[in-house]
């Protein structure tokens, strides 16, 4: 008997050493750390949201890469089980994330562009707070009761441009009910990134049963489609507190006032520099690039490098039993 709990904890440790499995946790969204009121939750269903890659035009390559910051900011949209069929939302006001980290870019201002993470520091937020957002503006993503953070460890994207690679037209930026970026254009493509989150730190009034073995690192996995122009959002004025700052292709002159005004591209290759969407004092070095973003989450557990030595121990505890065999 003795030996077959051996065997069956060394055949644990190694499963969770090679193999994450994604998990539901348990939440309280009125985050009084009440079972009696929780949802088992898969998946972390964001609403549509902002992505802004900063300088992605203008910041040159070293030996092919570009280093360039991100920032992100999504409101929750639902709370989702797949395995029960389950969907919830927010019992009371919002929960929202805020995101920036650092990232390798290869191929920017070509039709395909890829991306991975770079060092620099990074991170995930998560908030509760009243219904205060604007997708509009930007503003109060980042506010109220913080219920989750944590580091980005791990990146993968992809990016096509399909104006430069296809040669499609560009179109107006903001095609959700109404321009409210003042016609600015933008070039066409999507692609998506894959965040990997060390999560450091959380609220377990909200999440109620994170791990708190030593063995299990707790990781959000957040996998975002990204995509211009922006159909099922707004182009937020700012994202993360950041304006975005458009390519300035050219100029058109108005026929009647003799006023040349600046033609805006996000996207566009920064002949001129960069403006604001309301014409602010321009920018002569800085153009990024503004995606809309789709993003969801789901949680996984990992074990430490430190476990990966106990699995070590439970295979040579394997071999022993092994040789005892042997000789009996």
């Amino acid at each position: 008997m003795k030996q077959l709990k051996l065997l069956a904890a060394a055949v644990a440790v190694m499963g969770a050493s090679v193999q994450a499995h994604a998990a539901a946790v348990l939440f309280d969204r009125d985050g009084t750390g009440s079972l009696a009121n929780a949802i088992s939750v898969e998946t972390f269903d964001w609403n549509p949201g902002n992505a802004l890659t900063i300088g992605a035009l203008s910041i040159p390559p070293v030996n092919g890469v570009q280093t360039l910051q991100t920032v992100a900011q999504a409101k929750l949209g639902t709370f989702l089980n797949a395995t029960s069929g389950d969907t919830w939302t927010a019992t009371s006001g919002e929960f929202t994330f805020v995101a920036s980290f650092m990232e390798h870019a290869v191929g920017i201002g070509t039709g395909a562009a890829t991306f991975s993470l770079a060092p620099g520091a990074s991170y995930f937020r998560m908030y509760h707070s009243p219904s205060n957002s604007s997708t509009i503006t930007g503003a109060n993503y980042g506010d109220g009761t913080l219920i989750l953070e944590g580091v980005l460890v791990g990146l993968s994207g992809v990016f096509q441009d399909k104006t430069r690679g296809e040669g499609k037209a560009v179109e107006l930026l903001d095609q959700n009910s109404g321009d409210d970026q003042h016609g600015v254009l933008t070039n066409v493509g999507n692609g998506s990134n894959t965040l990997d989150v060390k999560v450091t730190s959380h609220n377990s009034n909200y999440f109620l049963d994170l791990p708190a073995d030593i063995l299990q690192i707790t990781m959000v996995n957040d996998t975002t489609n990204l995509a211009t122009p922006f159909k099922q959002t707004n182009p937020s004025d700012q994202v993360v507190g950041v304006t975005p700052y458009y390519s300035v292709t050219g100029f058109v002159v108005d026929p009647v006032t003799g006023v040349a005004a600046p033609i805006k591209v996000n996207g566009g290759d920064c002949n001129f520099g960069g403006l604001s969407e309301l014409n602010a004092v321009p920018d002569p070095q800085r153009c990024d690039f503004h995606f809309q973003s789709d993003a969801s989450s789901s949680f996984r557990f990992v074990p430490e490098p430190g476990s990966l030595a106990l699995a070590g121990l439970g295979m040579a505890a394997l071999g022993l039993i092994s040789r005892r065999r042997q000789r009996v």
